[in-house]
Protein backbone atom coordinates (compact mmCIF):
# COMPACT_ATOMS: atom_id res chain seq x y z
CA UNK A 1 0.00 0.00 0.00
CA UNK A 2 1.10 3.21 -0.64
CA UNK A 3 -0.22 6.61 0.41
CA UNK A 4 1.22 10.04 1.54
CA UNK A 5 -0.39 12.05 4.83
CA UNK A 6 -3.89 11.92 4.06
CA UNK A 7 -5.48 15.08 5.90
CA UNK A 8 -8.39 15.39 7.71
CA UNK A 9 -10.81 17.50 5.83
CA UNK A 10 -13.19 17.61 3.13
CA UNK A 11 -12.42 16.44 -0.81
CA UNK A 12 -12.05 14.13 -3.76
CA UNK A 13 -10.11 10.92 -3.58
CA UNK A 14 -8.99 8.29 -6.09
CA UNK A 15 -7.63 4.49 -4.89
CA UNK A 16 -5.63 3.85 -7.55
CA UNK A 17 -4.71 -0.27 -9.02
CA UNK A 18 -1.34 0.40 -9.49
CA UNK A 19 -0.94 -2.66 -11.84
CA UNK A 20 -3.86 -2.04 -14.46
CA UNK A 21 -4.23 1.84 -13.80
CA UNK A 22 -8.20 0.79 -12.77
CA UNK A 23 -9.47 3.77 -10.12
CA UNK A 24 -11.58 3.92 -7.71
CA UNK A 25 -13.26 7.46 -7.41
CA UNK A 26 -14.96 8.93 -3.83
CA UNK A 27 -15.60 11.73 -2.27
CA UNK A 28 -15.65 12.87 2.08
CA UNK A 29 -16.27 14.83 4.45
CA UNK A 30 -13.21 13.85 6.27
CA UNK A 31 -11.15 12.00 3.51
CA UNK A 32 -8.73 10.95 6.60
CA UNK A 33 -11.52 9.10 8.38
CA UNK A 34 -13.07 7.88 4.74
CA UNK A 35 -9.83 6.56 3.92
CA UNK A 36 -9.67 4.25 7.05
CA UNK A 37 -12.49 2.88 6.26
CA UNK A 38 -12.08 2.24 3.05
CA UNK A 39 -9.10 -0.01 4.29
CA UNK A 40 -10.95 -1.39 7.11
CA UNK A 41 -13.61 -2.70 4.68
CA UNK A 42 -11.78 -4.24 2.35
CA UNK A 43 -9.06 -6.22 4.66
CA UNK A 44 -11.98 -7.38 5.94
CA UNK A 45 -13.41 -8.48 2.86
CA UNK A 46 -16.72 -6.42 3.16
CA UNK A 47 -16.32 -3.56 1.25
CA UNK A 48 -19.83 -2.59 -0.34
CA UNK A 49 -18.18 -2.27 -3.72
CA UNK A 50 -17.59 -5.85 -4.58
CA UNK A 51 -16.01 -4.66 -8.27
CA UNK A 52 -13.17 -3.13 -5.87
CA UNK A 53 -13.14 -5.86 -3.16
CA UNK A 54 -12.50 -8.24 -5.80
CA UNK A 55 -9.48 -6.48 -7.29
CA UNK A 56 -8.25 -5.98 -3.99
CA UNK A 57 -8.10 -10.01 -3.55
CA UNK A 58 -6.40 -10.54 -6.25
CA UNK A 59 -3.97 -8.07 -6.77
CA UNK A 60 -3.19 -7.83 -2.88
CA UNK A 61 -3.36 -4.46 -0.62
CA UNK A 62 0.28 -3.95 -2.02
CA UNK A 63 -0.89 -2.79 -5.60
CA UNK A 64 -3.22 -0.06 -4.23
CA UNK A 65 -2.49 3.72 -3.90
CA UNK A 66 -4.31 6.33 -2.48
CA UNK A 67 -4.39 9.72 -3.83
CA UNK A 68 -6.28 12.90 -2.78
CA UNK A 69 -7.37 14.59 -5.87
CA UNK A 70 -8.51 18.21 -4.31
CA UNK A 71 -9.54 19.77 -1.09
CA UNK A 72 -12.73 21.55 -1.31
CA UNK A 73 -15.92 22.46 0.83
CA UNK A 74 -18.47 20.29 2.01
CA UNK A 75 -21.22 22.17 -0.65
CA UNK A 76 -18.97 21.34 -4.07
CA UNK A 77 -18.23 18.17 -3.64
CA UNK A 78 -20.87 16.43 -5.93
CA UNK A 79 -20.25 18.53 -8.79
CA UNK A 80 -16.31 18.05 -8.21
CA UNK A 81 -17.18 14.00 -8.02
CA UNK A 82 -18.97 14.58 -11.22
CA UNK A 83 -16.33 16.07 -12.94
CA UNK A 84 -13.74 13.93 -12.02
CA UNK A 85 -15.77 10.71 -13.13
CA UNK A 86 -16.25 11.80 -16.44
CA UNK A 87 -12.86 13.05 -17.07
CA UNK A 88 -11.06 9.65 -15.52
CA UNK A 89 -14.12 7.58 -16.39
CA UNK A 90 -13.17 4.78 -12.99
CA UNK A 91 -13.63 1.70 -13.83
CA UNK A 92 -14.23 0.68 -10.42
CA UNK A 93 -17.22 2.95 -9.63
CA UNK A 94 -20.65 1.21 -10.30
CA UNK A 95 -22.76 4.12 -10.90
CA UNK A 96 -22.53 6.36 -14.08
CA UNK A 97 -24.23 9.56 -11.63
CA UNK A 98 -21.79 9.17 -8.42
CA UNK A 99 -24.54 11.16 -6.54
CA UNK A 100 -27.07 9.13 -7.48
CA UNK A 101 -28.34 5.67 -8.80
CA UNK A 102 -28.25 6.16 -12.36
CA UNK A 103 -27.01 3.78 -14.38
CA UNK A 104 -26.60 1.31 -11.97
CA UNK A 105 -28.02 -2.21 -13.25
CA UNK A 106 -28.60 -4.98 -10.74
CA UNK A 107 -28.67 -8.66 -12.50
CA UNK A 108 -31.73 -10.81 -12.38
CA UNK A 109 -28.86 -12.81 -10.67
CA UNK A 110 -27.97 -10.19 -8.20
CA UNK A 111 -31.63 -9.47 -7.05
CA UNK A 112 -32.58 -13.60 -6.32
CA UNK A 113 -29.06 -12.98 -4.27
CA UNK A 114 -30.53 -10.35 -2.25
CA UNK A 115 -33.61 -11.68 -1.84
CA UNK A 116 -32.35 -14.91 -0.42
CA UNK A 117 -29.98 -13.44 1.81
CA UNK A 118 -33.17 -10.78 3.27
CA UNK A 119 -35.23 -13.47 3.49
CA UNK A 120 -35.49 -15.43 7.43
CA UNK A 121 -34.06 -12.14 8.54
CA UNK A 122 -34.89 -10.56 12.08
CA UNK A 123 -33.80 -7.85 13.86
CA UNK A 124 -32.93 -8.60 17.49
CA UNK A 125 -35.24 -6.88 20.46
CA UNK A 126 -32.64 -4.26 20.81
CA UNK A 127 -32.51 -3.42 17.44
CA UNK A 128 -35.97 -3.06 17.02
CA UNK A 129 -36.43 -1.02 20.26
CA UNK A 130 -33.50 1.34 18.90
CA UNK A 131 -35.62 1.72 15.69
CA UNK A 132 -38.20 2.62 17.45
CA UNK A 133 -36.71 5.19 19.77
CA UNK A 134 -35.37 6.78 16.65
CA UNK A 135 -38.80 6.83 14.84
CA UNK A 136 -40.61 8.38 17.98
CA UNK A 137 -38.03 11.08 17.79
CA UNK A 138 -38.43 12.07 14.60
CA UNK A 139 -40.18 15.00 13.37
CA UNK A 140 -41.24 15.34 9.47
CA UNK A 141 -41.03 19.32 8.31
CA UNK A 142 -44.22 20.54 6.47
CA UNK A 143 -42.13 20.34 3.33
CA UNK A 144 -40.73 16.90 3.98
CA UNK A 145 -44.38 15.60 4.31
CA UNK A 146 -45.92 17.49 1.30
CA UNK A 147 -42.86 15.86 -0.45
CA UNK A 148 -43.81 12.18 0.22
CA UNK A 149 -47.72 12.80 -0.53
CA UNK A 150 -46.23 13.65 -3.95
CA UNK A 151 -43.90 10.92 -4.41
CA UNK A 152 -46.90 8.63 -3.32
CA UNK A 153 -49.20 10.12 -5.98
CA UNK A 154 -46.68 10.09 -8.72
CA UNK A 155 -45.82 6.59 -8.10
CA UNK A 156 -46.55 4.39 -11.76
CA UNK A 157 -49.85 2.17 -10.70
CA UNK A 158 -48.67 -1.70 -10.31
CA UNK A 159 -49.71 -3.84 -13.07
CA UNK A 160 -52.88 -6.56 -12.65
CA UNK A 161 -49.70 -8.92 -12.37
CA UNK A 162 -48.17 -7.38 -9.82
CA UNK A 163 -51.31 -6.32 -7.28
CA UNK A 164 -52.41 -9.66 -7.47
CA UNK A 165 -49.14 -11.31 -6.41
CA UNK A 166 -49.01 -8.39 -3.58
CA UNK A 167 -52.36 -9.21 -2.27
CA UNK A 168 -51.23 -12.87 -3.12
CA UNK A 169 -48.45 -12.41 -0.18
CA UNK A 170 -50.07 -10.21 1.98
CA UNK A 171 -53.19 -12.49 2.42
CA UNK A 172 -51.67 -15.91 3.30
CA UNK A 173 -52.97 -17.62 6.51
CA UNK A 174 -49.88 -16.81 8.60
CA UNK A 175 -50.16 -12.95 8.03
CA UNK A 176 -53.70 -13.45 8.54
CA UNK A 177 -53.17 -14.80 12.00
CA UNK A 178 -50.10 -12.18 12.63
CA UNK A 179 -52.36 -9.29 11.87
CA UNK A 180 -55.32 -10.74 13.87
CA UNK A 181 -52.64 -11.23 17.16
CA UNK A 182 -51.54 -7.95 16.36
CA UNK A 183 -54.75 -6.30 17.28
CA UNK A 184 -56.84 -8.59 19.92
CA UNK A 185 -57.08 -6.83 22.87
CA UNK A 186 -54.49 -3.62 21.34
CA UNK A 187 -56.06 -0.59 23.60
CA UNK A 188 -54.60 2.72 22.60
CA UNK A 189 -54.68 5.79 25.44
CA UNK A 190 -56.42 9.17 24.99
CA UNK A 191 -53.69 11.34 23.21
CA UNK A 192 -53.36 8.22 20.56
CA UNK A 193 -56.87 8.34 20.28
CA UNK A 194 -57.02 11.88 19.67
CA UNK A 195 -53.93 12.07 17.42
CA UNK A 196 -55.45 9.69 15.13
CA UNK A 197 -58.67 11.44 14.69
CA UNK A 198 -56.85 14.75 14.40
CA UNK A 199 -55.12 12.83 11.61
CA UNK A 200 -58.56 11.64 9.62
CA UNK A 201 -60.33 14.94 10.06
CA UNK A 202 -56.71 16.27 8.11
CA UNK A 203 -56.42 13.45 5.78
CA UNK A 204 -58.72 14.67 2.05
CA UNK A 205 -58.87 11.92 -0.22
CA UNK A 206 -57.38 11.43 -3.73
CA UNK A 207 -59.51 12.44 -6.33
CA UNK A 208 -61.26 9.57 -7.58
CA UNK A 209 -61.00 7.18 -4.57
CA UNK A 210 -64.69 7.19 -3.92
CA UNK A 211 -65.36 6.04 -7.79
CA UNK A 212 -62.33 3.46 -7.18
CA UNK A 213 -63.75 2.26 -4.21
CA UNK A 214 -67.38 1.55 -4.78
CA UNK A 215 -66.40 -0.36 -8.66
CA UNK A 216 -64.20 -2.39 -6.74
CA UNK A 217 -66.86 -3.41 -3.81
CA UNK A 218 -70.12 -3.31 -6.65
CA UNK A 219 -71.16 -6.66 -7.52
CA UNK A 220 -68.77 -8.44 -4.77
CA UNK A 221 -69.94 -11.35 -3.05
CA UNK A 222 -68.84 -12.56 0.08
CA UNK A 223 -68.81 -15.66 2.02
CA UNK A 224 -70.91 -16.44 5.08
CA UNK A 225 -67.85 -16.94 7.07
CA UNK A 226 -66.57 -13.25 6.23
CA UNK A 227 -70.07 -11.73 6.70
CA UNK A 228 -70.44 -13.23 10.15
CA UNK A 229 -66.77 -12.17 10.95
CA UNK A 230 -67.82 -8.92 9.75
CA UNK A 231 -71.25 -8.87 11.72
CA UNK A 232 -69.21 -9.72 14.95
CA UNK A 233 -66.43 -6.79 14.78
CA UNK A 234 -69.28 -4.16 13.97
CA UNK A 235 -71.13 -5.28 16.98
CA UNK A 236 -68.18 -5.24 19.23
CA UNK A 237 -67.00 -1.83 17.75
CA UNK A 238 -70.01 -0.24 18.31
CA UNK A 239 -70.88 -1.89 21.58
CA UNK A 240 -67.77 0.73 23.06
CA UNK A 241 -69.37 3.55 21.13
CA UNK A 242 -72.42 2.88 22.87
CA UNK A 243 -73.06 2.14 26.25
CA UNK A 244 -76.90 1.08 25.82
CA UNK A 245 -79.14 -0.48 23.20
CA UNK A 246 -79.28 -3.68 21.85
CA UNK A 247 -76.49 -4.06 18.66
CA UNK A 248 -77.93 -7.05 17.91
CA UNK A 249 -81.14 -5.86 17.30
CA UNK A 250 -79.79 -2.61 15.79
CA UNK A 251 -77.93 -4.47 12.74
CA UNK A 252 -80.80 -6.81 12.07
CA UNK A 253 -82.71 -4.04 11.86
CA UNK A 254 -79.95 -2.19 9.03
CA UNK A 255 -80.26 -5.39 7.42
CA UNK A 256 -77.57 -7.24 8.38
Amino acid sequence: MQWAPVPAQSGIYAITNTVNGKQYIGQSYNVRVRWNEHKCELRHNRHHNTILQRAWNKYTETAFRFDVLTLLPVSELDAAEQRYCELLKPAYNVRVDPVTNRGHIVTAETRAKQSAKAKGRRHSQAQNDKMSTIMKDRVFSAEHRANLVISQHERPPMTPEEKAAFVARMNTPEIRAKRVAAQTGLTRTPEQCAHISAARLRWAPPPGLGEKTRAFHTGRKRSDETRARQRAAWVVRNARRHSHGDMDTLWDGLGG
